[in-house]
């Protein structure tokens, strides 16, 4: 399965404590609302549910000019339990690459993120 969430990937931020607990940040709230979203949707049209057994990654970043991309995989992770699967523990395999949306021979594209995930072998 496979499926882009358009526009700017937002690492995960660190948990922030306030009034004696700890919280996520809106930006990261808003970044894991979003993947889940885009998630639910390529699932249920291709009439999927989440996977059961363990599973490979690829995430291809487009156009993050800043940030750690390990840090936007983990927002991804999350976003996607119990969505695309059941617990994030199942991904045995993992790939983030990240590319440039200014090309010097072609139009630039759009940020966005692609994402797949396929059953391990």
């Amino acid at each position: 399965m496979t499926f882009t969430i358009p526009g700017v990937a937002v690492p995960k931020a660190r948990a922030r404590t306030g009034k004696g607990h700890a919280y996520t940040p809106k930006r990261t709230k808003d970044y894991e609302a979003k993947v889940k979203m885009v998630a639910l949707k390529a699932r249920q049209e291709a009439r999927l549910k989440p996977f059961q057994g363990d599973v490979r990654v690829r995430v291809e970043i487009w156009g993050l000019k800043r940030g750690d991309i390990t840090n936007v995989t983990k927002a991804i992770e999350d976003a996607m339990n119990g969505v695309i699967y059941d617990d994030d523990r199942q991904i045995q395999y993992i790939e983030t690459e990240r590319f440039d949306c200014e090309r010097p021979d072609e139009r630039p594209m759009a940020p966005h993120t692609n994402v797949t995930v396929e059953e391990s072998p």
